[in-house]
Order: structure tokens, then C-alpha cells, then sequence
């Protein structure tokens, strides 16, 4: 990261700022942020503020010269024998969207911390020293603004989206409705409501339906053979003799 810092820092030594060349290409910045120096050329500081923990006190970090880089001998002398947290990060833009620790809001119900105002010191390429922004994993550590000024916001993607016509069906027709019969609630309501019938015309109604009998057949008179065959007396059972008689 030190490495990073100073190349962005290497790379930030030529005439043009980065604002100043937004802002010819008419995109001029609505928020510019450094520890290190100016990012446009009629900034004249201070770059941030610092607050030491010895008496709680603030004090602000300026620059070498307009346009140029920060002094940090003010930061060094100011936190000797104590800590220091970056308090306020200073806007360079011409819409003071200054950041401070961020206050509480969505899963965070807390204030996050500064960071460490020495905890990543740089050397910038005229040989001065100056110190970086280190957020460390888990520390509660982070800026915000609310309410900003400038900034552009899209009011579509917060919007409502309508549903696919797929998803959205119309409305079921009051006959359908009847026939679903509404919740159990009004379902039990109207059966309560319903007015009974008596168990004879109830039993009537749902009793199952008889059958009609068949009509009996037809009498024919038996001839003397039928009558014979079919009347004739059983033959007597004989007793089946026992395979091993016993004496």
C-alpha cells in the first residue's frame, strides 16, 4: 500500500490536478478527498483534521504552499507523546462535502472510528513526509456525509420496478371467487350462515337411490321328465370304511 501511495503521489507531480482536468472536460469533481496533497490548483488547504486522544482537541493539517503538498511537521508536532485519529476529511471541490467518521445507519448502530493519523507514513517525491489513510479489517473504521451537495443521484434505481405481465395476472372475476368460496373464515361463515334443512329432507336427498327389482321369470309348467330329474329323492351316504379298522 506505501508503494501504491507514493506512485499516486509520483504520478500527481504534473501541472494538470485531477479536478482541474474534470473540470475542462466540463465533469468538474463534487468530492476530492486527499491525506497527501492538493487536487486542484486554487486549493489552499487544510487537507484533513486530526483529533489526539490525550485531550480530545482538533487541529488542521495544511499545505506547503496552494496547490501543492500537505505539511505534516503540524500533524507530528500536534500528536507528540499522544495518538491521533484522522477527524475530517476536507473537500477540495467547490461543494464542501467534507466526510467525518461515519454515524450510525443500516446494520452499523454505532459511530465508526478514525483512522490511526500516523499509523502509514510516505515519502512524497519532493522529500518531504506525509501519512497515509490505513482502515484495518474489523476496526470500525469509515467516513460518510448524508446530505451532499452537487452529488447526482438516480431516482430510478430506488423506484419501484413494475412487475412483468407474466407475473401480474388480472384480477379473478367475482364468479370465480364464489366458487373458491374465500378463506376458511368466510367459508365457515357461510356454512354457519346457511340455513339447515331438515334430517328427513336431508336424509332424503342424500340417501342412495334402490335399485328396481328384477321382474320375476315367467312360470312354465314342468313336464313329468323335468319333474322327475329334478325332484327325484337324494341317494343315501354310505360310511366310508376305515383304512386300518381297529379290533
Amino acid at each position: 500500500m506505501r508503494s501504491l501511495v507514493g506512485a499516486a503521489a509520483f504520478a500527481l507531480t504534473t501541472s494538470a490536478l485531477p479536478c482541474d482536468t474534470y473540470a475542462a472536460a466540463g465533469t468538474p469533481c463534487v468530492g476530492a478527498f486527499s491525506l497527501l496533497r492538493a487536487l486542484r490548483a486554487g486549493f489552499g488547504g487544510p487537507l484533513y483534521y486530526v483529533r489526539r486522544a490525550s485531550d480530545n482537541t482538533t487541529a488542521a493539517v495544511p499545505l506547503l504552499s496552494a496547490g501543492g503538498f500537505v505539511n505534516a511537521s503540524v500533524q507530528e508536532e500536534f500528536c507528540a507523546g499522544t495518538s491521533c485519529v484522522v477527524w475530517r476529511l476536507v473537500d477540495q471541490s467547490l461543494y464542501n462535502n467534507d466526510l467525518t467518521p461515519a454515524p450510525p445507519g443500516g446494520s452499523a448502530r454505532h459511530v465508526d472510528n478514525g483512522v490511526d493519523a500516523s499509523a502509514l507514513p510516505v515519502r512524497m517525491p519532493d522529500g518531504s513526509r506525509a501519512y497515509g489513510a490505513l482502515f484495518v479489517h474489523g476496526a470500525n473504521q469509515g467516513y460518510r456525509i448524508d446530505i451532499t451537495n452537487g452529488v447526482a443521484v438516480c431516482v430510478r434505481a430506488f423506484a419501484p420496478r413494475p412487475r412483468p405481465k407474466a407475473l401480474n395476472p388480472p384480477p379473478p372475476s367475482p364468479r370465480s371467487q364464489r366458487q373458491r368460496g374465500g378463506d376458511h373464515l368466510h367459508g365457515y361463515l357461510r356454512r354457519a350462515l346457511q340455513p339447515r334443512v331438515s334430517s328427513d329432507a336431508n336424509r332424503q336427498n342424500h340417501a342412495p337411490q334402490k335399485q328396481p327389482k328384477p321382474s320375476p321369470k315367467p312360470y312354465h309348467p314342468l313336464s313329468p321328465f323335468e319333474a322327475a330329474v329334478r325332484f327325484r329323492p337324494a341317494k343315501a351316504k354310505t360310511p366310508r370304511r376305515a383304512k386300518n379298522p381297529t379290533s
